[in-house]
């Protein structure tokens, strides 16, 4: 079931969401892990925007629809835990990054180029839900958005997009200018060749030599909570209303929701509302 339109307030997740409509056309285990984690991230980061969103009731259809294929899709995953999800969107954000890389210092960029470019910057990017990413993670992410934007720029000016770096020479942070959004960016067109990327854990492309396997994450730092009290229960036997039933349902997938998301503060809250619903 197609996601209702996604409120302007969570623009930030749009990438997320459109790799991850890309990778359902890919039957492989590792493109459906991958599809799953970019959605996730999505969640993640509609979750912390619902409150700015000017239309509270649509934001919640959204995450609420969204939650739904979540939902679905984790069910045809299997057993993963989130240590080997982790592992293999690394593993595609590699490769995926591999081919664009070899493409582009082959002298061979194109839009194609370009567009897989970015493409691996999102995936790098669905990784900060793990936790910290480490240096080499973080620089290819960068690296990948200035050679998006970049072979784009070149290609509207009429000119050769330079192979590799700026200068031919490996920075050791490399700049980021005015990374365009996805819509700046060609507008996917049929299946994207992540057909033709190698499956994880298999040989591909070599990656130029500055660049090695990202380190182990740093585990993600924990927000900080103060249990409280619930508040003490309604032994009136009052039998709640349907919408109180309704109500407390959604706080409650909220409060699962928060939990994928490690936000502890918000599945507290979300639950006592539940609660408070039913008492």
């Amino acid at each position: 079931m197609p996601l209702p339109p996604i409120p302007p307030e969570f623009k930030p997740a749009k990438p997320f969401l459109q790799r991850a409509e890309e990778l359902d056309r890919d039957p492989s285990q590792e493109a459906s892990v991958t599809a799953y984690c970019c959605r996730q991230r999505a969640m993640e980061l509609g979750i912390a925007l619902r409150d700015k969103a000017s239309d509270a009731e649509a934001a919640t259809t959204f995450l609420l629809s969204l939650m739904d294929t979540l939902e679905s899709k984790k069910e045809k995953l299997g057993d993963l835990t989130r240590e080997e999800q982790e592992q293999v969107l690394c593993q595609f954000a590699e490769d995926v990054f591999a081919k664009a890389d070899a493409e582009d210092r082959a002298g061979k960029a194109s839009k194609s180029t370009a567009k897989t470019f970015y493409a691996a910057s999102i995936f790098f990017d669905a990784l900060s839900q793990f936790g910290e990413r480490g240096e080499e993670v973080e620089e290819k992410c960068r690296y990948a958005k200035y050679k998006a934007a970049d072979i784009i720029k070149c290609l509207k000016a009429g000119v050769r997009p330079e192979p590799g770096p700026p200068g031919g020479s490996e920075p050791a942070s490399p700049a980021t200018p005015d990374i365009p959004d996805a819509t700046a960016l060609p507008p996917p067109v049929a299946p994207p060749a992540y057909d033709e990327l190698p499956p994880a854990g298999k040989p591909s492309a070599p990656s130029p030599p500055a660049f090695q396997p990202p380190p182990a994450f740093a585990p993600p730092p924990r927000r900080q909570w103060t249990p409280q009290a619930p508040p003490p229960i309604n032994s009136s036997g009052r039998q709640p209303s349907k919408q109180q039933f309704a109500d407390a349902v959604e706080c409650c997938r909220f409060a699962i929701a928060a939990c994928d998301a490690r936000d502890a503060g918000l599945a507290l809250e979300r639950l006592k509302r539940a609660f408070e619903a039913l008492s």
